[in-house]
């Protein structure tokens, strides 16, 4: 699970189709990387992506939810929650 991206098919679909993702505690130690703030691209990791967003803490783990949106172009990197995501 922490190191699921969204490439997998249950990401696919309609613009703002949602997603519960439910991730594990301790995802922060995953090899896969994050590209993005807010918005993050295909290969990132959604547990990543969640705890660098605060929809989860690493230490509980949890669920949140996640909204397809329109593709972008440029993904601005940032550290947040102690996440370095990249910039693409």
């Amino acid at each position: 699970m922490c190191d699921d991206t969204f490439e997998k098919d249950l990401f696919q679909g309609e613009v703002g189709k949602t997603i519960c993702v439910y991730c594990p505690k301790g995802c922060a130690a995953s090899k896969q990387m994050v590209i993005g703030s807010q918005i993050f691209y295909k290969t990132s990791s959604v547990c990543k992506a969640g705890i660098h967003d605060g929809k989860i803490k690493d230490k509980e783990g949890g669920e949140f939810v996640v909204a397809l949106t329109n593709p972008i172009k440029h993904f601005q990197g940032s550290n947040e929650n102690d996440i370095n995501s990249k910039e693409l």
